[in-house]
């Protein structure tokens, strides 16, 4: 495993904290237990979901033969874009319990994460990772969630229709991005650093 990938695991675990501590430290919390809104337990629901699968994802993509022909200068580009998506998915996984500010966080995340497949699409034209095809994918992510912002459902019924329409996407996603190929076999590569005596 590099370091990118080091740091792909580093940020999903982040997120995971970041729901933990949303949820514990809400001002929700009484003596009776914990009361959530329904509609914040699902959004965190599918956070999770669409980070455990863009965790693969990313995983695979940062493997030593995909990015063994990137220059210096475009690593540190490439990782600042990457950094700067996470760090707003983090912020939509603290946020969750006030949902509005959460799905802008979240709308900021899929921004860098676009900019981060544009500049991609310029480089790379490996056809295991269609980097157009996750662009379209993220402006959906992007409407559904315009949609929530500023839609009118209000009531249930919509409001439920509208997740259902999301999580349905999010498996599509899961299919058409061929997730399930790209699981790691469990089997850990020694990483071999050329100006060290040893491999790690």
């Amino acid at each position: 495993m590099n370091f990118y990938q080091r740091a792909n695991l580093t940020f999903g675990l982040a997120v995971i904290i970041g729901f933990e501590f949303t949820v514990t430290n809400s001002s929700l919390i009484t003596p009776s237990g914990l009361e959530l809104d329904w509609q914040a337990c699902i959004w965190i629901v599918f956070q999770f979901m669409f980070r455990a699968k863009i965790t693969i994802d990313d995983h695979s993509f940062f493997a030593d033969k995909n990015i063994a022909n990137f220059k210096d200068k475009r690593m540190l580009v490439d990782f600042l874009l990457f950094s700067g998506a996470n760090l707003f998915f983090v912020l939509a996984a603290v946020t969750s319990l006030n949902p509005p500010v959460s799905y802008c966080a979240f709308l900021l995340a899929l921004f860098f994460a676009t900019i981060w497949a544009y500049f991609h699409s310029r480089k790379q034209t490996d056809e295991i990772y269609p980097v157009w095809q996750w662009i379209g994918i993220n402006i959906v992510y992007a409407i559904f969630l315009l949609w929530r912002l500023y839609g009118d459902i209000d009531l249930i019924l919509p409001s439920i229709a509208l997740w259902m329409a999301m999580f349905i996407f999010l498996f599509l996603d899961f299919w058409v991005s061929k997730t399930s190929e790209r699981m790691p076999n469990g089997a850990s590569k020694p990483l071999n650093c050329p100006h060290c005596k040893k491999s790690f």
